[in-house]
């Protein structure tokens, strides 16, 4: 269930959810803390299989000045994305996608990603030992997450203009 009103989200009963099971994010509270614009005229590909969290997550980047947020619930949909008239400047990616071979889905969006030289990050409830060998310096975001760790990894990976 969510609801959103006043740009408050209340996340609860979320099945799948990497342990969430219940939260709160109160948007004005984190845009107050939020430098404005702090993503002002940044696209970041957000992709997570999980509606709610792809929802929340849009919401949080957007408040934080970021000018598009294109978001894939699957594999399929990143890679229709990526070859968009919108070049992503960053990406959250969910490792785990049901929509596609699962870790696997994650790790090839993951490869096709450094490929194309766009900065990335995962967002995980798993341990980061479930990361293939290759892939184990990409930064995690573990799930669940504030709204100030998921901007923070962000700027973090934007200011490398390429995974850590």
């Amino acid at each position: 269930m969510v609801s959103s009103p006043s740009s408050t989200f209340h996340i609860s009963s979320c099945a799948g959810c990497g342990g969430l099971g219940e939260a709160s994010v109160q948007m004005n509270d984190f845009q107050s803390r939020t430098p404005s614009g702090i993503l002002a005229g940044r696209s970041i590909l957000v992709v997570e299989d999980q509606a709610l969290l792809a929802d929340l997550a849009e919401e949080i980047l957007l408040g934080a000045g970021a000018s598009h947020v294109l978001v894939a619930l699957n594999l399929a949909q990143a890679i229709k994305h990526l070859d968009g008239p919108v070049r992503p400047d960053a990406a959250m990616v969910d490792l785990d996608l049901s929509g596609g071979a699962g870790i696997g889905s994650g790790k090839q969006l993951a490869e096709t990603l450094l490929r194309r030289g766009i900065p990335f990050f995962f967002a995980t409830a798993y341990e980061p030992g479930s990361i293939a060998a290759e892939l184990r310096t990409i930064p995690v975001l573990p799930k669940p997450y504030t709204p100030e760790m998921l901007i923070t990894i962000l700027v973090r990976v934007l200011a490398a203009k390429a995974p850590v």
